[in-house]
């Protein structure tokens, strides 16, 4: 039952972490409660210390998801009407082009709102900085991801070789 029960989360993580690189899929949700499910149904016992360490990872790594791109996009004095222009651009983008639709379309709101503002001309850079921030964005979320599915190899690889 520990092996069905471990490979089965291992199919939910390895979703998530590709849910992480096409948006369409579940991403790092999946991954962290895949690995909290499976302390509990695989009979991890004592399952704290699981999600004593995935959980903090995976709540530093939404903070800071969002946190770290806009403050990148602050400090290129990108102002935050353009962000939620971008983000709105994003959610449009999402549903017109499956997949890259939300990436596409922030980095086109944000040109946009900015080829508004400052002119075509300038709004360049600007859309070269949104475009950095998704990048770190999607790199931090996978991090995340990453390291939750390492944690959870290292508990699972613990419970079976100890069975």
């Amino acid at each position: 039952m520990t092996t069905f029960v471990t490979v089965l989360t291992a199919i939910a993580i390895l979703t998530g972490l590709a849910g992480i690189v096409i948006p369409v899929l579940p991403g790092v949700l999946l991954i962290w409660l895949a690995a909290l499910l499976w302390g509990f149904a695989a009979g991890l016992t004592p399952w704290w210390p699981l999600a004593a360490i995935i959980t903090p990872v995976y709540a530093a790594g939404i903070v800071l998801q969002g946190l770290i791109p806009g403050q990148q996009m602050k400090r290129a004095g990108i102002p935050s009407s353009t962000l939620l222009l971008g983000v709105a651009g994003g959610i449009a983008g999402f549903f017109i082009i499956p997949v890259v639709g939300f990436i596409a379309g922030f980095i086109t709101g944000v040109w946009a709102a900015e080829a508004a503002r400052v002119g075509l001309a300038d709004s360049w850079p600007s859309a070269r900085h949104a475009l950095r921030a998704a990048a770190v964005s999607y790199g931090l979320e996978f991090a995340t991801g990453l390291t939750i599915a390492v944690v959870w190899a290292v508990f699972a690889a613990r419970l079976l070789l100890a069975s």
